[in-house]
């Protein structure tokens, strides 16, 4: 049963992977024509199919809507950096669209928008979160796994504010955590290096960086020192306008959270080893998916 789940949870991960292309490449304009942009001149919208206005217009409300939910629960220091350039948004009719880049703007399938509304959604909050979280960083290095772990829960937590339900993606990141190894976390938490996992001989490097990165975020949030930081995503922005500043991330979280990374590495890694089931999930976001899938 086990191996079955694993197997269950990989494929709604390649269907999350599938669903995000990924951020833009810096300075390269889309190869598809301009639809619309924004009346704030913010967001310009482009396509490689003929989109109707309003279907146009009502995409470009949703990425609005998840803007303006990440400016107030993230409080950058400088959310003008986003201002800098409009943010490049487009949707192809294409589900394989390459990853990578940088804070210039991301793509999404065309099609995710009708078979996955919901998910969708919080794939917008997700990704508009990476593009802010970039432009911050400016040449500094955030780990990885705390920007993929930023982009997974804040994305659960606008679709939490929407009052959507949680989707088959959100049991499948959960029955992952219950099956993680410490070897595998610690592997995680003890990657410092910018970005996704380039392993071609490991595929499944990049899920484990995702899902395991969220997981530290929420641990973070909820558990760590027997009461956590509750407004871990606003200090995380924080941590991200210092590195900008030219600090290095270790010393950027010591002066927002006043505590050496490595020790909340450590304990992350004691509470991976100690905890099983659904007790790896109490008081986080996925309390209660454990063993418990969402049919809809």
């Amino acid at each position: 049963m086990k191996k079955f789940h694993f197997k269950v949870s990989l494929l709604i991960a390649s269907l999350w992977l599938s669903l995000i292309s990924g951020v833009l490449a810096a300075g390269n304009a889309p190869d598809e024509p301009l639809v619309m942009t924004s009346g704030d001149g913010r967001f310009e919208l482009y396509s490689d199919t003929n989109l109707d206005p309003k279907e146009a217009h009502a995409f470009l409300l949703t990425v609005q809507n998840a803007w303006n939910w990440l400016l107030e629960t993230q409080q950058w220091v400088n959310p003008t950096l986003l201002d800098g350039q409009p943010v490049q948004l487009r949707l192809l009719d294409d589900d394989n669209a390459p990853s990578g880049g940088s804070g210039r703007g991301f793509t999404i399938a065309l099609k995710r928008l009708y078979t996955l509304p919901d998910l969708t959604k919080g794939t917008v909050a997700h990704e508009l979160n990476h593009v802010q979280d970039r432009r911050q960083t400016g040449n500094g290095v955030v780990p990885g796994f705390i920007t993929e772990g930023r982009g997974l829960t804040n994305g659960f937590w606008y679709r939490y504010s929407l009052g959507l339900p949680p989707q088959p993606y959100d049991h499948a990141l959960a029955r992952s955590i219950a099956n993680f190894t410490p070897e595998q976390m610690s592997d995680v938490v003890h990657r410092m290096q910018r970005g996704d996992v380039h392993d071609a001989n490991d595929p499944k490097a990049n899920a484990r960086l995702e899902f395991g990165g969220a997981w530290f975020v929420e641990y973070l949030r909820t558990t760590f020192n027997g009461h956590g930081f509750p407004d871990v995503q606003p200090r995380l922005a924080s941590v991200i306008s210092e590195v900008h500043n030219g600090i290095p991330f270790e010393d950027a979280f010591k002066k927002v959270f006043g505590v050496e990374f490595s020790r909340v590495q450590d304990a992350f890694i004691a509470f991976v080893t100690n905890t099983e089931g659904t007790h790896r999930v109490k008081s986080m976001i996925w309390e209660g998916l454990i063993g418990k899938e969402n049919r809809n």
